[in-house]
């Protein structure tokens, strides 16, 4: 999804290939009586209006 470098060369995911695919990082705290418990994630955002708009007009 976010592509990778090896041996100094860039290979670009589909997250830069595709502008209809996003990305945010989120963070959620929980916790009762003192004790806290945090989590991370990554979610990804679809945006199929942008993604039909984008298909017409190229490759990939």
């Amino acid at each position: 999804m976010h592509g990778y470098r090896s041996y100094g060369k860039t290979y670009s995911g589909l997250l830069e290939k595709c502008p209809a695919i996003s990305y945010l990082y989120r963070t959620v705290t929980e916790g009762d009586e003192g004790k806290t418990t945090t989590r991370r994630a990554t979610a990804y955002l679809w945006d199929s209006d942008l993604y039909m708009a984008w298909k017409k007009g190229g490759s990939v």
